[in-house]
């Protein structure tokens, strides 16, 4: 009950201006007036004054309420606790439904609407009146006699300007046509005259960008979007109205009517450059000068802040709603720390506090220093206690000048301010010198410490006087005194802590004395038990990672954004958040897969894409960075926790970090730049360092801190270590493995080999399964700890709101949002809910965000993030097993493809989201949506929405797809569903047929087998015309060239396609060559002989040692040159149908194995046994020798041999009811040999591998 107080006073306001609304509901008829024209002129006098007190009364009683009302919006806003917002996010509901707020407010803005046309009819009908009944006449000859008594300077006539725009005028009682008599003693007599209203000038506009939305709002409203002026007015006025700069820039513009508007764009096009006038603003803030000491000077300072924010919003830019780090802390920085104070630890009870907040707390702090001054008639200082100096303490003063007459510190007129004997402690001088922005040598305003002529301190050589060396007296144990004669009588209990208080405070400054306690501090700690002492706050150390802020270039948007750099030199490559990436628009070159590996020996694998990224320097100059994409980069940590000795050295020497968190806030880097470019960012490592210790770096977007400092550890807590991972390619042994190794021939002896294990989880997961009603219901493979599943609420929530700041700036995205929810609704993905669902096994909330992609027919696809968590906790994709994929290799698809004379290729249609799930499921996939996109996410504008089918986004998915179908084609169990289920990928399906009633008969089957199951399959392409011709177009894809599991594929010509294209380099690495080999997707091996020489070049590369990055010689690049340019552009087409033999009988398989120093080679042909007739090429595979050792020709042989037995069996599994027999076929006499001998091919084969 956080907002108990709040609520009565809200539910009153709300009452009143309901009563306000009711009461004056029925002065909104229409006014029947009296046929009398004097009484319709009383009624109309009396109506406007009513109207207007209502309209009046009526928007203080609406103001009060939205002011109360924002009040607790903005305590929910600024909770720091999810828990706690929680709560108070239904408290205001409750408020809000118990006090009809919105409603009331609602009927009050109408109200005020029609009781303002009512005014306006009143206003209207009362001219009439004075018109009619001569007032008029009479309202100007008055007029005329004002101005001609304002001439006489004797006149002690009294001039009260009206109120009202409407002259009441006489009335009905008094004669309404005076005489001139009359009307001279009228004017003689009267000492209540009303005056003609002054006329509006227009202003003038000097050509000052910041002025220049100021000058044109006026000039629009009284001159552009006038209907009374002619257009050559317009520019009459215009002109005289510009001068100067603005003046010039329509020079040489004829002044005709039709160049108005040419002139008008001229001056917006060059005075309302909204980011470079926002860019000025900024600076002036900057370079402003800060406030002294005095209320005077704050105030001062305050308004000249105030101005540079009303004109950021008049810029375009709304500053006073926006929580900008960087503007709070330059403003907090031109105010004295005694008005700062304050408002720094109120705002530790705000998350997020917005400018015109701050501004407020500011402006009371002003206003309190100015009252007390005013009350004691005297700037107010600091107060300290009153001790004495030593007379011995003085040498190199005499040297020092005083900043002014009196003296800085206790503003007295007879002594130096650095002699002074009245304020005396260190810090307390130091933090006036801090906070009056003086030089510490000196106390002069003129210059800083390092531009002082005065010598440095004599006892640490650091840049500061004598007298506020905090090392002059924190090591001096020995006789320790007051700094005066006087002295401390050891009876005085109070004297002992004061003492003990100044010198804990100097151990704390001294880093010397961190750890340990003077000895004097020791004898009084014994001779004083009794007394409480207050706990030392320690000091501890704090490690700080390189970051900086800077711009990257939004594609989308086209524009500058600014992002948060992390700088990691024990990262390899630069890597940019994937979801980022997209967001930006950033052009993608290639993709990869890449692999990271951290402390403890942990590997992550990722597919990873090559993006281009524009950054922008802090002087403009852009610089273009190739690098690579990750889906998460880190999870965030503290940023620099900046002490007050650390501000203060920065100011003095003018540096600005790049970083608008130096609080020690959390932050999460978008880019991690490795030793790719590292070098290309960080322009200078200085030697500077901050009082605390930590370093500054010159980096393209300014200085940034970072190292090992010291900071004041205000609480026990256990210490937490941040640490970064380190992203780099795959090891020489994974990327060149499937190249050189015998493991990466594709083929591999377990590929035959079924999965026992997978095998029973799928038969347990089916039992699961239900085909029932027409449709799949499976349920997710939870683990255990489901029961530790919290909801994720708040985090959907806040990523919510996000969301929608994000779609109110774009409506065409937003429009695409929301109709593509409410299709999803209408076709019953989702759904609406008021109570979770009986037994739900947990709850969780899914945020969600949308992917643009405007070159696509459906721009928008909305992603739904399963894995989102709070910190510490599970998300849904923790709790749930990832399940085996069950997907055939393509490679074997293909095999399948070539043996069948009629194919065609399907696909399902939104596989996924057919899947439904169970009903005690469903509440784990919830998510939140608004109503009305235009308003915040309250109880009133929520919709709860949870899935009914298989989600986007969840880890599991793919997984419970390819486990239910497999499950639906094995209980089905016809030769249909066994072809679908062995020739399944995915959601792409291939059938084959021996002609075309066999094909179309499958068509049919295959519909009718996947629509007892609620699914769609469409895009039918085959091979043969005729089936293509009568299959019905709302199912047929149109024939011709095609990609069927990524390989090039012409329906019509029934042929696969293979195309070599390695487009010459200037320059390579050993990166660059293995991309390009990759680069060429051939699983059937067509073109395998064509990179040979290739790959052997590679080798020699490999064996050369040299570093991925490095660039390769000449020779090497020429000669890769040369060999891609002889098998550039090479088109290799093959039948699709491998042979057109019987299909009635079986074939015989032969393999041919084959092998040179340089590389392993084999292929496989199908031959009719009967006929003779052979095959055209039906798969082949090459690889390079292995790389271990230097290997025999023998032993070569052998390995052949075992490559062409593997890929016999893979093709023999594939279409084992074609094949009768495999025939190995090798030119080598020694392998065949070893082959017979079991013993000796066991040895010799665990040498050769």
């Amino acid at each position: 009950m956080a907002l108990h107080l709040q609520r009565t006073p809200i539910v009153l306001s709300a009452t009143t201006l309901k009563t306000l609304v009711n009461r004056y509901k029925e002065y909104t008829q229409k006014i029947d007036y009296n046929t009398i024209d004097e009484e319709t002129y009383e009624q109309c006098r009396s109506s406007i004054a009513l109207l207007k007190s209502g309209i009046r009364q009526i928007k203080e009683g609406r103001d009060n309420l939205e002011t109360k009302h924002s009040a607790i919006v903005d305590e929910y806003k600024n909770c720091k606790n999810k828990s706690e917002k929680k709560d108070l996010l239904l408290e205001i509901e409750q408020i809000e439904e118990e006090s009809q707020l919105q409603t009331v407010i609602a009927e009050s803005h109408d109200l005020t609407f029609m009781l303002a046309a009512r005014l306006d009819e009143s206003k209207c009908t009362l001219d009439k009146m004075e018109v009619k009944l001569g007032y008029s006449t009479l309202k100007a000859q008055r007029d005329g006699q004002q101005t001609s008594e304002s001439t006489d300077q004797n006149n002690g006539v009294e001039v009260i300007e009206t109120v009202d725009n409407h002259d009441p005028g006489p009335s009905a009682a008094s004669n309404p046509l005076p005489t001139e008599t009359s009307g001279s003693t009228y004017s003689t007599q009267s000492t209540c005259r009303s005056i003609k209203p002054p006329q509006a000038s227009l202003p003038k506009s000097y050509g000052d960008a910041e002025d220049f939305p100021e000058y044109w709002a006026i000039f629009e409203t009284l001159v552009h979007k006038s209907r009374e002026l002619e257009t050559m007015e317009k520019i009459l006025l215009l002109k005289e109205s510009l001068k100067g700069k603005a003046q010039n820039a329509i020079k040489g513009i004829r002044l005709v009517p039709e160049n108005y508007s040419w002139i008008v764009d001229t001056l917006k096009q060059r005075y309302s450059d909204q980011s470079s006038n926002r860019s000025q603003i900024v600076q002036k803030l900057v370079s402003m000068k800060p406030a002294d000491q005095s209320a005077e000077s704050c105030q001062a300072v305050f308004d000249q802040i105030q101005v540079l924010i009303n004109q950021m919003i008049s810029a375009g830019y709304n500053i006073r709603n926006n929580c900008d780090t960087i503007w709070a802390e330059m403003i907090l920085g031109k105010l004295p720390q005694d008005i700062v104070k304050p408002v720094i630890v109120a705002s530790q009870a705000h998350e997020n506090q917005t400018i015109n907040s701050l501004m407020g707390q500011l402006q009371k702090e002003i206003a309190a220093k100015s009252y007390v001054e005013k009350r004691l008639n005297k700037a107010i200082i600091n107060q300290v206690p009153i001790k004495a100096t030593r007379p011995n303490d003085r040498h190199n003063s005499s040297r020092v000048q005083p900043g002014n007459p009196n003296c800085i510190f206790c503003r007295k007129g007879n002594h130096p301010a650095m002699q002074c004997r009245s304020v005396t402690d260190q810090g307390t001088r130091r933090n006036i010198l801090k906070e009056q922005n003086r030089c510490w040598k000196c106390g002069s305003k003129s210059h800083s410490s390092f531009g002082c002529t005065q010598p440095d301190c004599s006892q640490c050589g650091q840049k500061h006087h004598v007298s506020i060396c905090t090392k002059n007296n924190a090591n001096t144990t020995r006789n320790i005194q007051p700094w005066n004669n006087v002295q401390i009588p050891s009876n005085t209990a109070q004297s002992v802590p004061n003492y003990r208080d100044r010198n804990q405070r100097l151990i704390q400054n001294d880093p010397s004395n961190q750890n340990r306690m003077t000895t004097s501090n020791m004898q009084l700690k014994n001779e004083n038990k009794k007394s409480q002492i207050t706990a030392l706050t320690s000091t501890s150390t704090q490690l700080v990672l390189m970051t900086a802020e800077g711009d990257v270039w939004n594609y989308n948007k086209r524009e500058y954004e600014k992002i948060l750099f992390l700088f990691d030199s024990g990262a390899q490559k630069t890597v940019i958040q994937e979801q980022l990436a997209e967001r930006l628009g950033l052009p993608k070159q290639s993709s990869e897969i890449c692999t990271m590996s951290g402390i403890g020996g942990h590997i992550e694998n990722f597919k990873t894409h090559i993006v281009n990224l524009k950054v922008s320097s802090a002087f403009g100059e852009d610089v273009q960075m190739q690098i690579q994409t990750k889906p998460v980069i880190t999870n965030g940590f503290p940023s620099v926790h900046l002490s007050n000795d650390d501000v203060a050295f920065l100011k003095e020497n003018r540096i600005r970090p790049a970083n608008s968190k130096l609080r020690g806030e959390r932050q999460n880097p978008h880019v991690l730049v490795g030793l790719d470019h590292y070098h290309d960012l960080i322009t200078g490592q200085n030697a500077i360092k901050t009082p605390t210790g930590l370093h500054v770096a010159e980096t393209i977007f300014g200085p940034t801190i970072y190292g090992k400092g010291t900071t004041i550890k205000e609480s026990l807590t256990s210490p937490t270590t941040f640490s970064l991972t380190t992203v780099h390619e795959k090891s020489e042994k994974e990327l060149l493995q499937k190249i050189f190794e015998l493991e990466g021939l594709g083929i591999t002896p377990d590929e035959c080999r079924e999965d026992d294990k997978a095998l029973e989880y799928l038969e347990q997961y089916s039992k699961k399964i239900s085909f029932k009603h027409g449709y799949v219901t499976a349920p997710f493979p939870l683990k255990e700890n489901i029961s530790e599943l919290e909801d994720n609420y708040t985090v959907a929530i806040r990523r919510l709101e996000s969301l929608q700041k994000t779609l109110q700036l774009n409506p065409e995205q937003a429009k695409w949002y929301c109709d593509i929810l409410q299709k999803y609704e209408e076709e019953g993905m989702i759904e609406t809910f008021t109570q979770p669902a009986e037994n739900a096994v947990g709850t969780y909330f899914m945020p969600h965000s949308g992917v643009w992609r405007r070159n696509k027919k459906v721009p928008l696809r909305i992603v739904f993030y399963g894995s989102s968590k709070k910190r510490g906790k599970l998300s849904l994709s923790d709790v749930i097993h990832k399940g085996e994929s069950f997907v055939n290799k393509i490679h074997d698809i293909l095999i399948r493809a070539r043996t069948k004379k009629i194919t065609m290729m399907c696909d399902i249609q939104a596989a996924f989201s057919q899947i439904r799930l169970v009903d005690n499921h469903k509440d784990l996939c919830r998510f939140v949506w608004v109503r009305n996109i235009k308003y915040p996410p309250t109880k009133d504008n929520l919709i709860l929405y949870r899935f009914r089918r298989l989600p986007f986004g969840v880890t599991a998915s793919p997984s419970i797809l390819n486990m239910a179908l497999t499950a639906y084609l094995n209980a089905k169990g016809t030769k249909l569903a066994k072809e679908i289920q062995q020739s399944l990928y995915v959601d792409n399906i291939l059938i084959g047929a021996e002609s075309v009633t066999e094909a179309l008969e499958k068509y049919v089957q295959s519909k009718q087998l996947f629509s007892e199951i609620g699914m769609n399959l469409r895009e039918y392409i085959s091979n043969n015309h005729e089936v293509n011709s009568r299959i019905p177009e709302i199912d047929r894809l149109d024939a011709g060239p095609t990609r069927f599991l990524g390989v090039d594929y012409n329906s019509e010509a029934d042929t696969f396609h293979v195309s070599t294209h390695f487009p010459p380099m200037s320059e390579l690495t050993k990166r660059d060559i293995v991309s390009q080999i990759n680069s060429l997707y051939d699983p059937i091996g067509l073109a395998g002989p064509l990179t040979v020489h290739l790959k052997a070049l590679m080798r020699e590369v490999f064996n050369s040692g040299v570093d991925w990055k490095s660039k390769l010689t000449f020779d090497i690049c020429n000669r890769w040159n040369q060999i891609c340019k002889t098998i550039n552009d090479a088109h290799i087409s093959i039948p699709k149908f491998a042979y057109t033999l019987p299909t009635s009988n079986k074939k015989r398989l032969w393999v041919f194995a084959d092998v040179s120093k340089t590389a392993i080679a084999t292929c496989a042909y199908l031959q009719c046994p009967e006929t003779g007739l052979v095959s055209t090429l039906v798969s082949g595979k090459t690889r390079l020798t292995p790389k271990k050792q230097q290997q025999t020709i023998p032993r070569l042989e052998l390995v052949g041999i075992l490559m062409a037995s593997r890929l016999g069996a893979t093709i023999r599994s594939s279409i084992r009811d074609q094949i009768s027999e495999v025939s190995i076929v090798s030119d080598s006499e020694i392998a065949p040999y070893w082959l017979k001998s079991t013993k000796k091919l066991s040895k010799r084969f665990k040498t050769t591998c």
